[in-house]
């Protein structure tokens, strides 16, 4: 457990910050980091928070690997993350779907199914919404190159 003084050094020292918060999305639980620090309220949490470290692409692709993991999407065909991602300032959008509509260009594996998936880059939450209410966000996004 940290005592008082290396607690306050790590809100003030933004690469041991930085280091905590980065492995606590890793692990998507708050609750792993607050255990790391010694922390006993989401407050303290949130003060640790405030540095402002947003994910990296590499780190946004290994959650939504993992959320794929948990929640495999219905498609038919071989699941491909593609290296051609979305992003604007809160969320990355990825490019997903069959490698056999996405590599080979075969139109039976097309998606239909109206999802978008955004990680949003403060907190690596992953979350589900539906592509038509958000046209105008993703149309606004910037493409960026996230490799596999």
């Amino acid at each position: 457990m940290l005592g008082e003084a290396e607690y306050e050094r790590l809100l003030t020292d933004s690469e041991a910050a930085r280091s905590l918060v980065e492995a606590g999305r890793r692990h998507r639980h708050d609750d792993l980091l607050m255990q790391k620090v010694g922390l006993d309220s989401y407050g303290s949490m949130a003060r640790v928070r405030e540095i402002g470290v947003m994910l990296i692409p590499s780190e946004a692709r290994s959650l939504l690997v993992a959320y794929f993991a948990e929640h495999p999407p219905a498609i038919s065909g071989e699941l491909y993350i593609a290296p051609e991602w979305y992003e604007d300032a809160v969320d990355y959008l990825p490019v997903w779907g069959a490698r056999e509509f996405l590599v080979d260009g075969r139109e039976a594996f097309g998606r239909w199914d109206n999802l978008a998936i955004f990680i949003d880059k403060r907190t690596g939450e992953v979350r589900e919404d539906w592509h038509t209410p958000n046209f105008g966000k993703i149309k606004a996004m910037t493409p960026i190159a996230v490799p596999e």
